[in-house]
């Protein structure tokens, strides 16, 4: 079986909005929007790389963060595929603030309507773990 780490970054914005990466340029997984990140590289931990992933898709040095959960699955359409993703939360730059890597897009959305744009199922998860979070008043 082959086996993927990545780590990202779920940034929530001051109205609780949440920013999501426009991938519709570089799907993956049949995706249009995603949280920022990517896959953890040799000899990376999940911090380091989720620092470099976030530098180099938004031109932002991260600073202030937490570890939000860690989720490791099968994704459905790949049984001999396990994913980890460490993912942490932050509150979220000002989008005029970042540089968005040319294939890229950001755009920030309530919960309600980011549940119903073309996302994995696992995002969608996380998504209604995070507004769980946020209803019981933290970060």
């Amino acid at each position: 079986m082959q086996k993927i780490e990545c780590a990202g970054v779920i940034f929530i914005t001051s109205d609780n909005k949440i920013l999501l990466e426009d991938r519709r340029k570089i799907k993956k997984h049949g995706e249009h929007w995603s949280f920022f990140g990517g896959s953890i590289e040799k000899g990376e931990t999940p911090e380091q790389a989720m620092k470099r992933e976030i530098n180099e898709e938004m031109g932002y040095r991260i600073d202030n963060y937490t570890l939000f959960n860690k989720y490791t699955f099968i994704p459905v359409n790949k049984p001999d595929l396990e994913l980890t993703y460490y993912m942490y939360l932050a509150k979220a730059p000002l989008i005029k603030d970042l540089k968005i890597h040319s294939r890229g897009g950001i755009k920030g959305f309530t919960l309600r309507q980011a549940l119903r744009l073309r996302i994995t199922d696992k995002d969608k998860d996380i998504l209604r773990e995070v507004n769980s979070y946020l209803n019981k008043g933290k970060l």
